[in-house]
């Protein structure tokens, strides 16, 4: 129950096991009694990046700008010099291609550099602007590094990054 309340957002009311077995509780076997199985949700897959040469077959990149446009029309929204992407809710550009998602970001780290990332690679855009995608903007990171360049909490009273108030000492942490 807990796994399909985390992945759906909602308390299943009757929950069956596909194949039976109660102790399996992979999503792909769980489903709804009376009801059709729910697909799973679609993810960004950061791991299946298209290659450089088939993102140059489809892309125009300006490195000084930051701006991704189509080379050919490709759809309703993909037309011949239009621009790449559109926001989501973090200020992130995101764009499809063949039927998976992407962030432009990463797209662009492809097209420039033919490295193939992994889930693990973050693309970090340095001056913090989510939408700024030219070329000396980006840079390659790991998770660690990149949570060190987080802004400062509107409820931050020290200024600095990582220190507290310890309200029983009644000092700074």
């Amino acid at each position: 129950y807990l796994i399909w309340k985390l992945v759906y957002g909602e308390d299943p009311v009757r929950l069956s096991h596909v194949d039976g077995d109660g102790f399996n509780n992979r999503l792909d076997n769980l489903k709804l009694k009376g009801a059709k199985q729910k697909p799973v949700r679609k993810r960004f897959r950061t791991n299946q990046l298209p290659s450089q040469t088939q993102l140059q077959e489809k892309l125009n990149y300006d490195p000084e700008t930051g701006r991704l446009s189509w080379k050919t029309s490709g759809g309703s929204r993909a037309r011949e010099g239009a621009l790449v992407g559109s926001l989501d809710n973090l200020g992130y550009l995101n764009t499809e291609i063949n039927g998976v998602r992407y962030k432009v970001h990463r797209l662009i780290w492809v097209l420039v550099t033919g490295e193939l990332l992994t889930e693990k690679d973050l693309i970090d855009h340095i001056d913090g602007d989510r939408g700024n995608n030219s070329w000396n903007n980006l840079r390659k990171t790991v998770h660690h590094l990149n949570s060190k360049n987080c802004k400062l909490s509107k409820n931050n009273k020290s200024g600095k990054m990582g220190v507290f108030w310890i309200t029983r000492l009644q000092k700074w942490g």
